[in-house]
């Protein structure tokens, strides 16, 4: 019995340091952003300045890869599931992320999380269907 409480010890201890060598390893190549980063603007850019009082639409959007629709459950929101469910799902979404931008006709548009060559979006280059 003492024996086989001692194996059981050894393992617990392995897989505590297994666990936080993993979480090490992951703090140390965690990606850590400059304080102050560069932006590549994409699509129309006239480089000319807006004249003081005039009024500019901006819209903010995270577009959740253009998969992430009303019947999601995705596991960040306490869901199940990551991915989206298929490709026709993406394409669907990002038409109607497409649609809202082409409503809501801002003067600028700072997207998230949106996919060039990604699995999670079946490698639809987002960038290019929505400049």
């Amino acid at each position: 019995m003492k024996r086989v409480l001692k194996i059981a010890l050894w393992v617990l201890l392995g897989i505590v340091i297994l666990a936080a060598l993993f979480v090490g390893y992951l703090t140390l190549r965690e990606y850590r952003p400059a304080d102050v980063e560069n932006l590549t603007v994409q699509g129309e850019n006239t480089g000319n300045a807006v004249p003081a009082g005039q009024t500019i639409k901006i819209v903010t959007w995270n577009i959740g890869y253009g998969g992430l629709g009303k019947e999601s459950d995705f596991v960040m929101d306490g869901g199940g599931n990551a991915p989206a469910p298929d490709e026709d799902k993406v394409k669907s979404y990002l038409e109607g992320i497409k649609k809202t931008m082409d409503d809501v006709d801002a003067n600028i548009y700072m997207l998230q999380e949106v996919d060039a060559d990604s699995t999670r979006s079946f490698y639809q280059d987002e960038r290019e269907l929505l400049t």
